[in-house]
């Protein structure tokens, strides 16, 4: 395994430098943080609760869905009765939606893979519902997360920084990160402990759903509009 990863890294890293021979922009800081880093970094935020719900051996491919259909609400919300009820319809919308999954997953039995597919095309189905194909617009706190910058780098890829070390020490250091990965390792066996799995995978989701909330307000803010 160590030796596959070192295999790719160096492809990746030939890659990288066959690029970088052929224009020198693409190694230039501006390039670097303000196209490279700045437009993945809502999936970087997307993926670290996703890496507790995979080390549980589950998966959760309705966090993109879950994105859009929260940042669609918040946009609604904000203009009707302003931006903090949006902030509070996004969180609310994502957190939900990401908490069904982990009650459906939990206490139904029903594989994640086929729960989180099935909810991918719900979510955004609903939010091509709501926003019958209208764009939604950005608003307050999302306008300040999606182009604020501090020397230079934009705000979202510091929040990222942040969160990584957040989970970071979730995964190795807390009794969370332990539960996480025992439950990866042997559900049986940690069910058999008196560890109650069912209340972590619905905590783990939940907490997918908290990300989403940040991610879709950072997508929302760096485009101005979405539509679904």
């Amino acid at each position: 395994m160590k030796n596959i990863k070192l295999t790719y890294s160096k492809i990746l890293l030939a890659i990288f430098m066959i690029i970088s021979s052929i224009n020198i922009n693409f190694v230039s800081f501006d390039y670097i943080i303000g196209v490279m880093l700045k437009n993945i970094v809502e999936i970087g935020i997307i993926a670290l609760p996703v890496t507790l719900i995979i080390a549980t051996g589950g998966i959760d491919l309705a966090v993109g869905s879950t994105m859009i259909l929260s940042s669609i609400i918040g946009g609604i919300f904000a203009v009707t009765f302003g931006g903090s009820i949006g902030l509070i319809a996004c969180l609310a919308t994502a957190t939900l939606c990401e908490f069904i999954n982990g009650l459906i997953i939990a206490y139904l039995k029903i594989s994640p893979l086929v729960t989180t597919l099935a909810t991918m095309y719900l979510y955004l189905g609903i939010a091509r519902g709501i926003s019958k194909g209208n764009s939604i617009y950005s608003f307050g706190i999302a306008n300040f997360l999606g182009n604020c910058t501090i020397f230079g780098i934009p705000i979202q890829i510091y929040i990222y920084i942040l969160f990584a070390i957040i989970f970071t020490i979730i995964m190795s250091k807390s009794i969370l990160g332990r539960l996480v990965l025992a439950i990866g390792n042997n559900e049986n066996a940690t069910i058999f402990s008196g560890i109650n799995t069912n209340k972590i995978k619905i905590l783990i989701y939940t907490l997918s759903g908290v990300m989403c909330s940040i991610a879709a307000l950072t997508w929302l803010g760096r485009f101005s509009s979405v539509k679904s």
